[in-house]
């Protein structure tokens, strides 16, 4: 589940997209022909860039430039072109871009933000005079970062939004931010989630509303105007999630039969209950019974349903009704809406790789 968890790692690369910001799709990814061969990379339409042409695997394209790795294991960002046209320096870290904007860091210098050209936004040495460590990469628009020990946000040129007052917080989520104060540091570290209080921050910075960790152990993310949030019960432990509104009014009541809750979109919501990830209306109907390994939604009315277990299939496309899109199971999948809306990357086998369009059908000529 989406929760709040501590964060210790400094983020290098973002190989994933899982992300629907609007212009920020995954355009093209990259693809070996043979064994040992070198990649080269093709669009979400099956329009084929370049082929053989790096040793090591580079990210998907997004904004239109893509990363990857040198022979000195760093970084090097390119243009998504016929001939990759290399721009920026070499890079100790970095992120994969976002609207324009990505976090790298030069071996031996402060961390910085660039745009598509390679060009410096920003150098984020020091941040409302604390000197910066660790900065992730941008969501919607914005990027966390820690000084010290303690967190705080920056915008996409690197102004501060909220200082750097907390021991946690959530990724931006439905323009907000879910953060745990630094009093807390100790109840937060030792799972004391009850003894806390979680702030919901607008992108101002300026403080909605605190949620009591003794009412609510354990939060979600913001979605059209929603959160979940899990209460635990003292006599067995169980975690039971329901939803709640931005004026902490109760639209799910947590009930035993929820034992998690992750996406919420389009007056529905997954949920997890005995053993699977179903599908639920706000008014409390099921819609999917919760059968699947996991269940996420690609689109307003289309999720990807997972089934590990090899005798019941892979994965399918489904609508909000539970029936099947796809005429064959698929093992793994880039979605709709993480490429361009109009088509999807299926992994049909081990070694075996299609692009589909909105009808399910492999594109030709591939």
């Amino acid at each position: 589940m989406n929760r709040l968890t501590p964060l210790l790692l400094f983020m290098v690369m973002i190989l994933s997209s899982c992300n629907n910001e609007t212009n920020d799709y995954v355009t093209a990814f990259p693809y070996m022909e043979t064994d040992k061969g070198k990649w080269g990379m093709i669009t979400t339409d099956g329009e084929v860039l370049f082929s053989q042409e790096f040793k090591n695997q580079p990210t998907v394209v997004r904004n239109g430039v893509f990363l990857v790795k040198n022979e000195a294991n760093l970084w090097e960002i390119y243009k998504a072109e016929k001939k990759p046209e290399k721009i920026g320096s070499e890079y100790t870290g970095a992120t994969i871009f976002s609207n324009g904007r990505a976090i790298v860091c030069e071996k031996d210098k402060y961390i910085t933000i660039i745009d598509t050209e390679g060009k410096t936004i920003k150098t984020l040495d020091e941040i409302d005079g604390k000197r910066v460590n660790t900065v992730f990469r941008f969501q919607e628009g914005y990027a966390k970062y820690i000084a010290g020990e303690d967190y705080g946000v920056i915008d996409m040129d690197g102004n501060s939004v909220i200082p750097s007052n907390y021991c946690a917080i959530m990724d931006c989520s439905d323009g907000k931010f879910i953060a745990i104060d630094k009093k807390y540091k100790t109840e937060y570290t030792s799972f004391c989630y009850d003894k806390l209080k979680y702030t919901v921050l607008n992108t101002k910075g300026e403080i909605l509303f605190e949620i009591d960790g003794s009412e609510y152990n354990q939060v979600g993310k913001f979605k059209e105007g929603l959160l979940p949030v899990c209460v635990k019960k003292k006599d067995s432990d169980t975690e039971i999630w329901g939803i709640i509104n931005e004026k902490q009014e109760v639209v799910i009541k947590p009930d035993e039969k929820i034992t998690g809750i992750e996406q919420i979109r389009n007056g529905m919501f997954t949920y997890y209950s005995e053993g699977g990830w179903g599908l639920m209306s706000l008014e409390g109907k099921t819609l999917i019974k919760p059968k699947y390994n996991y269940l996420s939604f690609d689109g307003d009315n289309r999720l990807m349903a997972h089934n590990w277990d090899e005798d019941k299939g892979g994965m399918w496309f489904v609508d909000t009704n539970g029936n099947q899109l796809n005429k064959e199971p698929y093992r793994g999948a880039w979605g709709f809406e993480e490429l361009d809306n109009k088509h999807a990357l299926v992994m049909r086998t081990d070694r075996s790789y299609s692009i589909i369009d909105e009808q399910y059908e492999n594109l030709e000529n591939l």
